[in-house]
């Protein structure tokens, strides 16, 4: 493929790479591996592990990695994604995607029968990327440290910031309150998965209300937004009617830059409460919280182009459409659609206000 074709490039990375692969690496895990070990690994052709880069109109913006190794047992290889990291000014373009593609293929074509990742479980951005790029949940992964550094790390982590905000037990609005979702909410989640999968499934495939299919699953995933939400790598607002009781749909908030701070917004419907409002009211009174508690600087929305319901929601809370990236998204039936970028500045929303 000639890069001059499209503006994005991917290829496997050289070590004449090194120094741009160490800043990557830097920027994604915080790894400080000096560029001469890391040409030296690259120029191996005994590795089992090999770096991937993407370009985008000339410029390196991000890599991935793919460990290929033989079984002893069996005929075929065993292959891991190991990493996967786009600079966050160009994602959303489909980067990630074609890394991922070209990892698939370059599996392939060593007689991998199928292509491993692991990723946070409550790392729910990601398992949403990984199940529209048809990965499948596996086997749980347990980990053991051999570093007393890394321990010392994650009590460090623990510190930081984010863990030092203190979130209000619910939130409420003329007729809603939203709340985190919280242990032994399982069957309720349950139910709402059941009656909302066909409403779902073209814009949400790679929802997790998509996956339960018991009041079991449904306890375990409800469990691990809770984590999410007391290790701030995520918040999902659960958002019922007052008047009733009745849950009418959800938001979630996640922090694209704790520095900035910069948090992304989503949100869903459930079928039976659409059509009055309840998404938009909810959706207000996380991004008023987001502005005044939380001291955003800037909030983001994503939506489907072809989903004209979700958009008008955003142009509601007073987003301005800001782009479009084409044809990123996949759905089930094999079609493709382009995402609209929203976007709301914290001076916007404090004109709005006065």
């Amino acid at each position: 493929m000639n890069p001059n074709d499209n503006p994005i490039f991917i290829r496997k990375a050289t070590p004449e790479d090194a120094a741009e692969l160490v800043l990557l690496n830097q920027a994604f895990n915080g790894a400080s591996e000096p560029d001469v070990f890391l040409a030296k690994q690259l120029a191996d052709p005994g590795q089992v592990e090999f770096a991937i880069l993407a370009e985008f109109e000339g410029k390196v913006v991000g890599f991935a990695c793919l460990r290929i190794c033989p079984c002893i047992l069996y005929t075929s290889p065993s292959a891991e994604l190991t990493e996967l990291y786009v600079i966050p000014e160009q994602r959303r373009k489909g980067i990630a995607r074609r890394l991922v593609d070209f990892a698939v293929r370059m599996a392939t074509q060593v007689g991998a029968d199928e292509l491993v990742v692991l990723t946070d479980k409550v790392n729910a951005i990601a398992r949403h990327f990984y199940w529209s790029n048809f990965f499948e949940e596996g086997d749980l992964a347990l980990r053991r440290s051999l570093k007393l550094t890394d321990h010392i790390e994650k009590i460090e982590a623990l510190l930081t910031d984010a863990l030092q905000i203190e979130f209000p037990d619910q939130i409420e609005t003329e007729r809603l309150f939203l709340r985190s979702f919280r242990e032994g909410d399982g069957a309720m989640y349950a139910e709402v998965s059941q009656r909302n999968k066909e409403h779902l499934r073209k814009y949400e495939s790679g929802n997790s209300l998509m996956k339960i299919n018991s009041p079991e699953e449904a306890e375990v995933v409800v469990r691990e937004m809770a984590a999410a939400w007391r290790n701030r790598s995520f918040f999902l607002f659960a958002v019922f009617e007052k008047q009733s009781g009745e849950f009418t749909g959800q938001v979630y908030l996640g922090p694209l830059d704790w520095e900035a701070p910069d948090f992304e917004i989503g949100y869903i419907a459930d079928a039976d409460h659409e059509g009055r409002g309840f998404v938009s009211e909810a959706c207000r009174a996380v991004i008023s919280f987001c502005f005044k508690d939380l001291k955003a600087h800037r909030l983001s929305i994503h939506c489907d182009e072809t989903n004209l319901r979700s958009q008008h929601v955003a142009e509601r809370c007073g987003f301005t459409r800001e782009g479009l990236v084409r044809e990123d998204r996949r759905h089930p039936d094999g079609s493709f659609s382009s995402t609209v970028i929203y976007g709301l500045l914290k001076s916007e929303f404090e004109k709005k206000e006065k």
